[in-house]
């Protein structure tokens, strides 16, 4: 868990005072409670970028979920996967968030960075749906890339091979292997 603080400080101001990144969840906590509105629980307004350029990727929140109260100190963000180790910077959209006493988030104050914290995906099964398919289920969201769809990803013990990979589900992917023996039992590496 990743923990960054920011002060904005003053009676009146509204800003981000801290984020805790934990896997595919961000808690943003402000400095004064808001209005729990449509703008608050719009995940458009929460961006999340990496701070290598050559390593953008979008990090748009998924689902925004502000404290259960009229107005919450703080809002949980579900994300996409954050690299651990890296540096990102959420920016909230200036001028949407309202404080309880009508303080408004504004540029210079609705910034913040935080360090991604990666949980690493195991494989929960391999589930044969014909002599020559298996269902892959990952424990976690798979981020969408080129080594997700390299059949020489999946190694096979005995002889067999993958060759070809194709989404499911977020976390759930189909192989089709050459042909299986309905008695074998194969041991799968994901590389």
């Amino acid at each position: 868990m990743t923990v960054i603080f920011n002060w904005y400080g003053g009676d009146n101001s509204l800003g981000i005072l801290s984020v805790v990144h934990t896997y595919l969840n961000l808690r943003v906590y402000f400095t004064a409670p808001v209005i729990n509105n449509v703008a608050l629980r719009n995940p458009d307004n929460y961006q999340i970028t990496v701070d290598i350029p050559s390593q953008a990727y979008d990090f748009g929140g998924i689902s925004v979920t502000p404290e259960d109260t009229l107005y919450p100190t703080y809002v949980d963000i579900e994300t996409t996967d954050c690299t651990g180790g890296e540096d990102y910077e959420l920016v909230i959209t200036p001028g949407v968030i309202i404080g309880e006493d009508a303080a408004i988030l504004e540029s210079g104050s609705n910034t913040a960075e935080f360090v991604g914290v990666t949980e690493y995906p195991i494989v929960l099964a391999a589930i044969p749906t014909s002599l020559s398919t298996v269902r892959i289920v990952f424990s976690k969201y798979m981020t969408q890339n080129s080594y997700l769809y390299n059949p020489s990803m999946y190694v096979w013990s005995g002889g067999l091979r993958t060759l070809n990979v194709e989404e499911e589900t977020n976390s759930t992917v189909i192989l089709t292997t050459s042909e299986q023996t309905s008695t074998t039992a194969y041991e799968l590496t994901v590389g």
